[in-house]
This record gives C-alpha cells, sequence and structure tokens, in this order.
C-alpha cells in the first residue's frame, strides 16, 4: 500500500457523516429534477446508522510461497451501494445483450465456439 498510495489510512478522521451527506444531497437533486422517483429516491437515501465506511482487510495466500496477503474490500454496508445495485440492474441486461457475441459463460459454450472456428 505503502508503494502505490492507492490508498490512504484515516486514523481518527472518519468521512461517512460527509459522505452521507454528499448521497443525500445528490439523491435529493436527481429526484427534485425529475431523473429519478420519489419512490427510487426512498430506496436509495442513505440512512446514516445503517452504514459503515469500506475497509480493507488481508487474507494469506497459503498456496503461494512466502504466504503473501490478499488485499480485500469490504463494502456492503456503504453509503453507495444500494446505487450501484440499482445501476447494476439496469446496465447488465443491456451489456449482456451487447456483449453476448464476446462473452463466454462456461467451458461446453467455449468449446463449442471452438470447434465452429475450426469448422
Amino acid at each position: 500500500m505503502n508503494q502505490t498510495q492507492a490508498h490512504q489510512d484515516l486514523g481518527t478522521n472518519n468521512p461517512l457523516k460527509s459522505l452521507v451527506n454528499k448521497t443525500n444531497d445528490f439523491l435529493y437533486g436527481l429526484w427534485r429534477n425529475k431523473h429519478i422517483t420519489q419512490k427510487q429516491y426512498e430506496r436509495l437515501k442513505v440512512v446514516k446508522e445503517q452504514t459503515e465506511i469500506a475497509h480493507m482487510y488481508f487474507l494469506p495466500k497459503a498456496h503461494k510461497p512466502k504466504t503473501p496477503l490478499g488485499p480485500i474490500m469490504a463494502g456492503l454496508k456503504s453509503p453507495t451501494i444500494d446505487i450501484f445495485k440499482w445501476l447494476d440492474g439496469l446496465l447488465r441486461p443491456l451489456f449482456t445483450r451487447l456483449a453476448n457475441e464476446t462473452t463466454i459463460l462456461n467451458g461446453s459454450q467455449l468449446v463449442k465456439q471452438i470447434e465452429q472456428l475450426v469448422i
């Protein structure tokens, strides 16, 4: 982490309250400007008591020499997770339809595609 500077130790500084407020303000603006419905706004609005800041922990990779640690990001209770899930539900079907020809779902589909290329 120190080499890449990709993460920062927050120490006693907790940005959760600010992140919750900014997220709710953004969602309110979307609702006020009629980009989302009131029902969507109510579903996506962040409840501070039900959220926590995303955090990182490490698990050892026992199958590798010298047992390095692999980073894990835990963010299932982050303020923006519901927005992510909502957007994923909207975009995944579109992506699946558009990327269908270039996506391999499983091994048997791969074998069939290779057989068609050989023919």
